[in-house]
């Protein structure tokens, strides 16, 4: 699976935040310079 920062960024836009029901992304919560560092697994 690729992941691509504009497909996280539209997955985050569907996410409310409780405090005043914005998006994660309207409520400026994601920075700009999203980075993926792969499929890692926790150790």
């Amino acid at each position: 699976m690729t992941l691509y920062p504009k497909l996280i960024l539209d997955a985050l836009a569907t996410v409310r935040y409780p405090g005043n029901g914005k998006n994660l992304v309207e409520a400026e919560m994601v920075a700009d310079n999203l980075r993926i560092d792969g499929m890692k697994t926790p150790s």
